[in-house]
């Protein structure tokens, strides 16, 4: 009975580092858990700023054991506005596009113990307009002999206004404001301010001390 707990106990410790060993971490590292969903909506303003609208998936894969792991990455599409944009799958350090209902699996690759791949992080949603407003969902999953491990995804370019067309009234207002590493800010910030208007319109205004 001992000997029979003893291996309960090994296969139940082996499950955890299973689960463990290959992850979908976000851009500040911490790990997003199995079966998690997560939506990206702002725009990279690095690019904005040159006239490029996207919608990057800011998510690594990382290997958390102490040894090699080979690992595919697969992108199951739910759901597709594809007359509004196109969707671009990257991992492994290549990107392709994918536009259509279905599944693409990139890989196997190998991944060193402890390194993460960030190519992953350049999956986007890249709208055709800056009034094309629609998005992509899907479920990525990670597989490795390892275990697996899933997320599901909806990269979108949605109408901050709700609304596609300029206001009747003529009152053009701000509806966001972002900062210039994309992250959406509440006010006025020193420095770079990537700023987004109800009638459709992005500028970069530069705000000195």
């Amino acid at each position: 009975m001992k000997k029979f707990a003893i291996t309960i106990l090994l296969v139940f410790a082996g499950m955890i580092y299973t689960h463990a060993q290959v992850q979908f971490i976000d851009h500040e590292g911490n790990v997003i858990p199995d079966g998690s969903e997560v939506r990206f909506t702002t725009p990279n303003a690095e690019l904005l700023q040159y006239g490029m609208l996207q919608i990057p998936m800011e998510i690594d894969l990382k290997n958390a054991g102490n040894t090699p792991v080979d690992c595919t990455v697969s992108f199951d599409v739910t759901h597709i506005d594809t007359d509004n944009g196109s969707f671009f799958c990257c991992a492994f350090g290549n990107c392709v596009p994918f536009n259509k209902i279905g599944v693409l699996t990139k890989g196997p690759v190998t991944i060193e113990a402890g390194s993460t791949d960030t190519t992953l992080r350049q999956t986007e949603w890249s709208p055709k307009s800056e009034t094309a407003y629609g998005k992509v969902m899907f479920t990525m999953t990670a597989k490795s002999a390892s275990g697996d491990t899933s997320i599901h995804v909806t990269l979108e370019y949605a109408d901050p206004a709700s609304v596609n067309s300029k206001p009747s009234n003529g009152n053009i207002i701000e509806t966001a404001r972002y900062n210039a590493a994309g992250q959406r800010i509440c006010k006025p910030q020193h420095g770079i301010n990537i700023v987004r208007y109800n009638d459709g319109t992005i500028r970069k205004i530069i705000i000195k001390k």
